[in-house]
């Protein structure tokens, strides 16, 4: 059975379920893309119809207390799990790829027979996996978004959550408790950069080099390594370590983005997350029923 739709969104992100959720509509994606871990919305944004309604994420930062909503991933979650629990999500995980021929989606789910859908129009969140769109007009490339993900081995008990910085080499460090123990005042940390493409392939932008400025970092806010007993020169005094750093990972987020020509069956996104949040909402049914329970 050919299913049949006036309207799809296409995408995996937080913009592409919350429009979905907002306007009530079905959403196709062959992959998803959770926001990062520390991405938070502002505390301003409203989201009490979706009973997220958590407090305040404080974050003690080197220049003093900074207030947040709740974060990205929390309310990508829930979307996620309200248009999965009112059948909004059309074939699920199982969708591989997507092929459009006129005003037909051919969905290939990894079986021998592709399933079809007929639409009216598409509102385009991601193009990976889809294939059959209008002609690419141009191709928009930022800065890759750089993570490198870092053990505190020694010097990981301060009272820090996150540093912000200027620079677009360690922009932000985010600390978060470590998993790597039981002791939950130790923590590790990710690091985020904004590298172009020679950036990423020069050593002075390496892992090595994140450690080396994250030292230097640690040390301007006066946090040290393990204690290393009394200092015989200051009596009442601790000797401490220095803070040894281990990079074990590094993630490389490509920020490329193609303008395609116009097309009456295609609407494609190219605003913001705030834009979608200050939508009005269109939700009804049993999508708008089980967001009031849940």
């Amino acid at each position: 059975m050919n299913l049949n739709y006036e309207k799809i969104v296409y995408g995996g992100s937080l913009e592409a379920f919350l429009f979905a959720y907002k306007n009530n509509l079905p959403v196709l994606y062959t992959n998803l893309k959770p926001p990062f871990l520390f991405d938070y919305l502002q505390p301003v944004d409203e989201f009490s119809k979706l009973n997220i309604k958590s407090p305040p994420n404080v974050l003690n930062s080197s220049t003093g207390v900074i207030s947040y909503g709740p974060s990205k991933v929390q309310l990508w979650q829930k979307l996620y799990f309200l248009l999965s629990m009112s059948g909004k999500i059309i074939y699920g995980d199982t969708v591989r790829s997507v092929s459009i021929e006129g005003q037909e989606a051919y969905i290939n789910c990894g079986t021998a027979k592709r399933k079809s859908i007929q639409f009216d129009q598409i509102v385009i969140f991601d193009d990976i996996g889809i294939s059959g769109l209008s002609e690419i007009k141009k191709q928009i490339k930022s800065k890759s978004i750089i993570y490198d993900w870092v053990d505190i081995t020694s010097g990981g008990s301060h009272a820090y959550d996150v540093f912000h910085y200027d620079d677009d080499f360690v922009n932000t460090v985010y600390f978060y408790p470590s998993q790597r123990n039981d002791n939950k005042k130790l923590k590790d940390l990710v690091c985020i950069s904004y590298l172009n493409d020679d950036q990423i392939d020069d050593f002075s932008y390496s892992s090595t080099y994140v450690k080396f400025k994250l030292l230097e970092l640690f040390k301007e806010q006066g946090i040290k390594g393990a204690r290393n007993g009394r200092d015989p020169n200051r009596p009442g005094k601790y000797k401490y370590y220095s803070v040894k750093l281990e990079p074990t990972k590094r993630e490389v987020i490509p920020q490329v983005a193609n303008e395609y020509c116009e097309d009456d069956r295609f609407i494609f996104f190219d605003g913001s997350l705030e834009q979608v949040i200050q939508e009005s909402y269109m939700c009804d049914g049993y999508l708008k029923r089980i967001s009031e329970i849940i």
